[in-house]
């Protein structure tokens, strides 16, 4: 094993693996920082998913859109229609709530 040089507190590292960048007090720290990094950048992801959605409409009939099967945006009644006709195609088994919903929709659109 190898003495390394911790990268936040300058400390030497006794019996250091290859990939050991900090000591063991400074590991916890980098290990906050880093998950409240990716915290913050996943936020930021879903708010930009938020805003997305808010401006695109149904491909179908020009709401707003609650959902995005094969990358196209779908209201609320078609998104859960797209999603029966691919489990359907599929033949994925369970019963899901947006199944017997999109039954629903079908027999009030029939009658």
């Amino acid at each position: 094993m190898v003495d390394k040089i911790c990268r936040r507190c300058g400390k030497d590292i006794p019996n250091a693996s290859i990939n050991q960048k900090y000591c063991y007090e400074c590991k916890v720290e980098a290990e906050r920082e880093k998950e409240a990094e990716y915290q913050k950048k996943m936020q930021k992801e879903k708010h930009k998913k938020r805003l997305r959605m808010i401006n695109d409409k149904c491909c179908i009939c020009g709401k707003q859109a609650s959902g995005y099967v094969g990358g196209k945006p779908f209201c609320y009644e078609h998104f859960l229609l797209e999603k029966k006709k691919i489990h359907d195609k599929v033949g994925g088994g369970g019963v899901r709530k947006w199944k017997s919903k999109a039954t629903k929709l079908e027999k009030q659109k029939n009658l």
